[in-house]
């Protein structure tokens, strides 16, 4: 049955850059979060919007994230190996404009860029099977969530203790933020080499 399957999918020894896209993935969510989590508060400070438009613009970043999967195999046929890396600049660049936006439409930019970005990066299954067998494929995938949804979990501390960090720069965590997906899309350039060149295990 499933279950039993499941069980032998869990034995399967997952290669190091399996792991890394597991990794890289828990990052993303935790840097993806500092600036959803933070936009009502800029768009009120700046005086860019309501706490209703801000609702909007996250709507916008779910509907940009569904109509970008929508082209997942051409965007992945198109750019291949920098799929991953141009979806994190996409995020870097979102953060980025999120941190000097002043009026809604900058907001919006910012939305949609994020959307794209975390669309793409949707397809880091993909990428694992690339390097996994098919028999390791969903452990791998059950991994990618477990590490998501941890970097869901602790978004939030880590967001605390930027702020902290930042003291007065009420910027910080998405500037951080901005950086961090700037350091984690080289990173990954370099990784996805090993990736799209592997071979699976048989």
């Amino acid at each position: 049955g499933a279950a039993k399957d499941f069980e032998q999918a869990k034995r399967v020894k997952l290669p190091a850059i399996a792991w890394f896209v597991v990794a890289a993935l828990t990052i993303y969510q935790i840097l993806l979060s500092q600036g959803l989590i933070l936009m009502s508060s800029f768009m009120e400070i700046t005086g860019a919007g309501t706490a209703a438009l801000a609702g909007v613009m996250l709507s916008v970043f779910c509907v940009v994230t569904v109509v970008v999967c929508l082209f997942g195999g051409q965007i992945l046929s198109a750019t291949k190996r920098l799929a991953s890396p141009i979806a994190l600049l996409c995020l870097a660049l979102g953060c980025f404009i999120e941190t000097i936006a002043t009026d809604a439409a900058m907001f919006f930019v910012a939305s949609c860029l994020l959307g794209a970005g975390a669309a793409i990066l949707a397809f880091a299954n993909f990428e694992l099977s690339l390097v996994v067998s098919p028999a390791g494929l969903a452990w791998g995938a059950v991994l990618i969530m477990l590490g998501s949804n941890l970097g869901n979990v602790i978004s939030s501390f880590v967001l605390g203790a930027l702020q902290t960090m930042g003291g007065a720069n009420m910027y910080f965590p998405v500037q951080f933020a901005a950086a961090g997906f700037v350091v984690l899309a080289i990173v990954y350039f370099i990784a996805s080499g090993k990736l799209w060149n592997a071979k699976k295990d048989e």
